[in-house]
C-alpha cells in the first residue's frame, strides 16, 4: 500500500518540477558517525531548490569536519554550516537554523535519520495543493537499532490521519516528516528553549492549533531508535518536560 502510494504521489508531484525555495534544518551534536547519511539523503532530494542548514551545537567530535568535507564534495549543493560556540540544546540550534534560513517552506531532518529521495517534493506538493493549510506531515518507518550488533531489531510504520484530541494526548507526528510555511514561523515563533525534550511536540501543537495540517499517507522517512547514544529520548527527562508542556497545551 505505502509503496504504491509513494509512486503515485511522486508522479503527481512532478518530482523536481517545483522551484519553491525550501530550507531544511538539521541540528547536530557529536554526530560525526551518522551525519553523512542524513546529509546525503538531503542532497539526493528530487526537489531542485533546497538549502540545507546544518547547525553544529558545540560538538567535541569530528562533526564539523565531516560537514565541511561533504560541502566540498557536493559543491553544487546549497549547504550552510552554522557553528555554535557551545552546546546550547536542540531548540537553540534549530532556532539558529531558522535565523539563517531563506526558504518559503521549512522542513526538518535529524542528523541520525534519512529521507526517501522524493520526501520534500511529495510533502511540498501536498501542501501547495491545499492553499488554506500551512503545515504538512507524512508517515515514517521506525527502526529500533541494536548498537551492539549493528542491526535492526524491530521495525514498524507510524502514520495516522490528523486528530487534534489525540495529538493533545500524545504526539503522533514526527518532526522528520513535518513541514510548514515560513509565515507560520514568523507568526508563531520557533522552538521553546526552556524545554530540553518534547520540543517538536510543543511546536506542532502550536502550529496546528488554528488550522489542521495536510496528512500524506506515504512513508518518506526512516527514523532510527538507538542508533546513537546521545538521542534526546535517552538523555533528557520526559516527566519534567511533559509537566512544563502540559501547562500550556490548552
Amino acid at each position: 500500500f505505502f509503496e504504491r502510494n509513494l509512486e503515485s504521489h511522486a508522479v503527481q508531484a512532478g518530482i523536481a518540477a517545483h522551484t519553491d525555495r525550501v530550507s531544511v534544518i538539521m541540528p547536530a551534536f557529536n554526530r560525526a558517525s551518522v551525519i553523512e547519511a542524513a546529509i546525503e539523503s538531503v542532497v539526493r532530494q528530487s526537489h531542485g531548490n533546497i538549502e540545507l542548514i546544518v547547525i553544529d551545537d558545540g560538538s567535541a567530535d569530528d562533526t564539523v569536519h565531516v560537514v565541511k568535507r561533504l560541502t566540498a564534495e557536493h559543491h553544487w549543493a546549497d549547504i550552510k554550516l552554522v557553528e555554535l560556540p557551545c552546546n546550547r540544546g536542540v531548540s537553540a540550534a534549530r532556532n539558529a537554523g531558522f535565523a539563517a534560513s531563506t526558504g518559503d517552506y521549512i522542513f526538518y531532518l535529524d542528523s541520525d535519520n534519512v529521507w526517501s529521495p522524493e520526501a520534500v517534493a511529495i510533502m511540498l506538493d501536498a501542501l501547495k495543493r491545499n492553499p488554506d493549510a500551512e503545515c504538512v506531515y507524512a508517515g515514517q518507518e521506525v527502526l529500533e537499532h541494536i548498537e551492539e550488533f549493528d542491526c535492526v531489531d524491530r521495525r514498524y510504520v507510524r502514520a495516522c490521519p490528523f486528530n487534534r484530541s489525540r495529538l493533545e494526548h500524545r504526539n503522533f507526528i514526527d518532526l522528520n516528516v513535518f513541514g510548514h510555511t515560513r509565515g507560520s514561523y514568523l507568526r508563531l515563533g520557533g522552538f521553546r528553549e526552556d524545554l530540553s525534550r518534547l520540543v517538536d511536540w510543543e511546536l506542532i501543537l502550536r502550529y496546528t492549533k488554528e488550522k489542521a495540517p495536510v496528512f500524506v499517507p506515504v512513508i518518506l522517512n526512516s527514523y532510527y531508535v538507538g542508533k546513537v547514544a546521545n538521542q534526546i529520548t535517552a538523555t533528557q527527562s520526559f516527566a519534567s518536560n511533559y509537566k512544563a508542556l502540559m501547562g500550556v497545551v490548552r
